[in-house]
């Protein structure tokens, strides 16, 4: 088995750090979340639905 590349090894130990998970979830992140994954969508097909 191949081992893997250090830039690899240390982004997967960062992913595997507790402390650092969900870090980036903050009020502005959730908003262009939903905004771009929900209201977006939606406002599309609605656009969408009479052409």
């Amino acid at each position: 088995m191949q081992e893997l590349p250090d830039e690899l090894e240390r982004r997967l130990q960062a992913l595997s750090d507790e402390s650092a998970q969900g870090a980036d979830f903050d009020p502005a992140s959730w908003f262009w979340l939903l905004l771009l994954g929900l209201a977006g969508p939606i406002a599309l097909i609605i656009a969408g639905w009479g052409a």
